[in-house]
């Protein structure tokens, strides 16, 4: 009986380690092209070869060809007074949901930091011109009691999953690039 028994826990054993289940890889870190200066932003960055960016004033926004990476960094140095940094991102991701028809929830703050910077992060969600989406905001305070926002949406339209699979590595190389000209 202690035979059987011996030979079903090893049995048991080598099926359990044949039934695990590996970690999926991680997104490749996408290769980055030109240092772009935006200068009414007090920040550079470097953009991924294979997006337009439009630069106006302190603003960028980027998308890649399909138009369904989107991309929002803003640079705003003057005294935004005492307003806290959580209602500046839901103002700002608001508006952005207004031109896009859009609704989102946005989870429980966590840390970030931009170019040396710590600030705060939050995960989006939610619809955008009528298609799913996930994403990032992030948001840290400047020299001057001004901020930097940086936003990144991967829109569904039948590729779920793309933020996670695509969309954070390109959010998350491009603010790894970011350097203020006004560093406290």
């Amino acid at each position: 009986m202690r035979k059987i028994t011996l030979l079903f826990l090893v049995l048991l054993v080598a099926l359990s380690a044949c039934t695990s289940t590996a970690e999926p890889p991680s997104p490749a870190v996408p290769t980055l092209g030109e240092t772009r200066e935006v200068t009414a932003g007090g920040f550079s960055f470097q953009v991924p070869p294979d997006y337009a960016a439009r630069v106006v004033e302190g603003k960028v926004d980027l998308s890649d060809s399909q138009g369904s990476l989107i991309l929002h960094l803003y640079g705003e140095p003057a005294d935004v007074g005492d307003q806290p940094f959580e209602q500046i991102v839901d103002s700002i991701v608001s508006e952005a949901m207004l031109r896009g028809n859009g609704v989102y929830e946005k989870s429980a703050v966590y840390a970030v930091t931009v170019g040396g910077i710590k600030g705060d992060g939050y995960n989006l969600s939610g619809t955008y011109f009528g298609a799913p989406f996930e994403g990032q905001a992030v948001i840290v305070p400047r020299k001057g009691g001004g901020f930097f926002f940086g936003m990144g949406l991967a829109l569904g339209q039948g590729e779920q999953g793309r933020w996670q699979k695509e969309g954070k590595a390109v959010f998350q190389s491009i603010l790894q690039t970011v350097q203020f000209t006004d560093k406290p």
